[in-house]
């Protein structure tokens, strides 16, 4: 499957366009365009985020096909979602890892060492702590098997499930300062335990790199019950 990604501009007139189909009408808009979607009111909360980096391109198409897919609710009454599909603009444009020159997934720092765009999303965090969050992303360098990040200090046994399910291998990692200024890493010091880091293989074509994306999305939505 080769690669027609829309461009950043292209991609979010599509993503606000099937959300307001689907009668999403609650977004935040980021300085550099990109949008976050809120869906739902009541019950606990999944924040997802793909495209932190430019050239990991599965994670934003499997968001776009999973809410263009949909003719009814995306997810059920008692759930929420917090939904940036893709973050990096001028990353994305460019089949960019970074963001002029910054590695966005070690820019969530204080908001003095971080890009402004960054600062509604923070700020999101800590006003309203996920429940529940999913990165999406791909390893283009070293792994010929998707595998997920799991810290062992856990307790709910969330990683362990969803590399059941995905068929994943689990990295483990235990020194948040290895990561610090990722998104994850960010969320955690703010007492969000329940996050997962899933990092598909390029050794799969772009169909099924989405496919997996979608596996992950869908349970998730499904584990917040």
């Amino acid at each position: 499957m080769p690669d027609t990604s829309p461009t950043f501009h292209e991609y979010y007139q599509r993503f606000t366009e099937q959300m307001r189909r689907l009668g999403c009408t609650a977004f935040t808009r980021l300085l550099n365009g990109a949008m976050v979607a809120h869906l739902g009111s009541n019950g606990p909360c999944l924040a997802l985020v793909a495209g932190v980096h430019g050239d990991e391109r599965s994670g934003p198409l499997a968001l776009l096909e999973w809410v263009s897919s949909h003719n009814g609710s995306l997810i059920p009454p008692d759930r929420q979602v917090w939904l940036l599909p893709l973050l990096n603009d001028e990353g994305w444009d460019a089949h960019r890892r970074e963001w002029c020159g910054l590695d966005l997934n070690r820019s969530f720092l204080p908001q003095e060492r971080s890009p402004e765009f960054l600062w509604p999303i923070m700020d999101e965090w800590r006003a309203r702590l996920p429940d529940m969050f999913l990165d999406l992303h791909e390893d283009l360098d070293k792994q010929d098997r998707p595998y997920l990040f799991r810290y062992p200090g856990d307790e709910h046994g969330l990683a362990e499930q969803l590399a059941a399910h995905l068929g994943a291998e689990m990295v483990d990692w235990t020194d948040f300062d290895e990561w610090e200024g990722s998104d994850e890493v960010y969320l955690r010091r703010l007492g969000c335990s329940r996050c997962v880091t899933i990092e598909a293989t390029v050794d799969w074509s772009l169909e099924e790199r989405i496919r997996w994306n979608l596996k992950a999305v869908q349970w998730c939505v499904g584990y917040l019950s």
